[in-house]
């Protein structure tokens, strides 16, 4: 089989997976909306295993079909391999700056020079500290209005969980909004660093090459990680065998049928 077939079957495939993806993520969210409009309705047993165990039920086939896709999809790349891409030009920003400050040596170059890129840095570090500054004060109302016993009623449970979802939804509103635009700012001030970068790197001379790591300190390193490894699989051995895994899977199911409310 020529590779534009096996193209053509791969695009074909991954455009089928995405569709009953898309189709049992919809069922999903409309699952979930069934099962809270029941509970709103029905106050004296809201979510009751009968009532979850129905709404699910409509999503077993498109469900079933994702799975089927995904061995479907392991089979196909087993059976007829995909191409291999050309190496893609290096697109990580981070990377690339950090390439470009250890190849320059930007002692050599003017103080206007400097003074933009150590801009571009502070200002970065200014959104970051924003974002994290209102994400912090959104999440202190919130915690604040949902610690107060007055904002909760057992009689009207349902109503004061609706309350509580439009007062989340609220204060994260801003601090949501505006991680969006940091990032977005990030992109764009690394790119205009890059690009102070690079023509820094045209007029200033290269570092001195730095001395290669003795082999000494890589074996060392080696050891250490393979210590720690090994210590993590003995506690994770050591939990099994001793029925933490047992505990912990009992009080998750205790939690979700007990603390939220299920059955």
């Amino acid at each position: 089989m020529t590779p534009d077939k096996i193209k053509r079957i791969h695009m074909i495939y991954g455009i089928l997976l995405s569709v009953v993806t898309v189709i049992a993520g919809i069922c999903l969210i409309v699952s979930c909306y069934s099962i809270y409009h029941t509970g709103i309705v029905n106050d004296t047993q809201p979510y009751s295993p009968e009532i979850v165990a129905s709404a699910f039920s409509r999503i077993a086939l498109p469900v079933y079909l994702c799975l089927a896709l995904i061995v479907g999809g392991f089979i196909l790349h087993i059976a007829l391999p995909p191409q291999k891409k050309k190496p893609a030009v290096e697109k990580n920003q981070q990377l690339i700056l950090e390439r470009l400050y250890a190849k320059t040596d930007l002692s050599q170059c003017d103080e206007a020079m400097r003074c933009a890129i150590e801009k571009q840095k502070k200002n970065r570090r200014l959104h970051s500290v924003i974002s994290a500054v209102l994400l912090v004060i959104g999440c202190v109302i919130f915690l604040s209005y949902a610690c107060n016993g007055n904002h909760w009623h057992n009689s009207q449970i349902n109503a004061s969980m609706s309350k509580a979802v439009l007062i989340l939804f609220a204060c994260l509103t801003i601090p949501f909004g505006y991680s969006v635009f940091t990032a977005y700012y990030h992109r764009r001030s690394l790119g205009k660093e890059i690009e102070l970068m690079r023509q820094a790197s045209n007029v200033a001379g290269r570092k001195p090459e730095k001395a290669a790591p003795k082999a000494s300190n890589a074996r060392k390193i080696l050891i250490a990680r393979c210590v720690f490894l090994v210590l993590g699989i003995g506690i994770l051995l050591f939990g099994y065998f001793t029925g933490g895994m047992a505990d912990v899977l009992t009080k998750a199911i205790n939690i979700c049928t007990e603390c939220v409310g299920l059955g």
